[in-house]
């Protein structure tokens, strides 16, 4: 039988944390403006993808027959398989072995067809942490409509120069993608100037989430282009306290780094 699976479903039955199910939001948002302009992407709609998962004994028996014991060659196999549970598995399996040699392959399946098992992959990679930076960092370039904002979310979270650089550059090159996958982040440094990247991303990928962060970040020209947001959309954005808000430049420290500290309006 065919059916939806949430992201906390989903994320409940692999007993992780929550920062898969952020990347799991992530990883099924709608990408574009054209996807979205009628049904703006927030974490209640993105949850119930319209990919459907199949559900039964086989699944589970196929995704159990692999174990950490096997190598990173053998993992990889369960990678091709069509089972997005098999593929799921050894995702999982691949990052905690936290071998060097599993990076590409975890990176290679953010562009699975399956939103989860990009997600776990996405997670993976946080997991093992700086060894998979420079990997990221060249898959911030790419195409693919959900690998840059992905890549970015795990070099979001390492505390690695180059890392920082690196989404630095992705905020003076204006990357919308990648800046929506992280647009926390850009928030609490509040680089001067980035506005307008800032809001450029909530226009291309309309996001409710985004908008409420940006209304209750204190800085004004971030309010006004919420308020702008919720007027085009109808839509009812909501005050948060203090305790509970992303407030612009907020971070206690941001890593070294050679890269632009201010961002010029294009």
């Amino acid at each position: 039988m065919l059916h939806s699976i949430s992201c906390l479903e989903y994320a409940k039955r692999w007993k992780t944390t929550g920062l898969l199910l952020a990347t799991c939001l992530l990883a099924q948002a709608p990408m574009g403006l054209s996807q979205s302009t009628s049904q703006p992407a927030t974490a209640f709609n993105a949850v119930n993808s319209e990919e459907n998962r199949a559900e039964g004994g086989a699944s589970a028996g196929t995704a159990s027959a692999l174990t950490p014991h096997h190598s990173v060659k053998q993992l990889s196999e369960g990678l091709k398989n069509q089972d997005p549970a098999v593929r799921a598995a050894a995702v999982e399996m691949l990052g905690d072995a936290r071998d060097p040699g599993a990076v590409k392959l975890l990176v290679g399946e953010l562009h699975d067809q399956d939103p989860y098992v990009r997600a776990i992959a996405d997670t993976m990679l946080i997991k093992i942490g700086s060894p998979a930076a420079q990997t990221l960092i060249v898959a911030l370039g790419e195409s693919d409509p959900y690998v840059p904002a992905l890549a970015a979310l795990a070099l979001s979270t390492m505390k690695d120069p180059r890392a920082h650089e690196a989404l630095m550059k992705v905020l003076n090159e204006r990357n919308s993608r990648a800046i929506f996958g992280i647009h926390t982040y850009y928030v609490k440094l509040g680089v001067p100037g980035s506005e307008p990247a800032l809001i450029e991303a909530l226009d291309k990928y309309p996001s409710r989430e985004m908008a409420e962060e940006f209304l209750n970040s204190g800085n004004p020209a971030l309010q006004e282009a919420a308020k702008q947001w919720a007027v085009r959309f109808k839509r009812t954005l909501r005050t948060a306290s203090s305790a509970t808000t992303v407030r612009w430049a907020s971070a206690e420290d941001a890593p070294e780094t050679s890269a632009t500290p201010t961002v010029g309006a294009q």
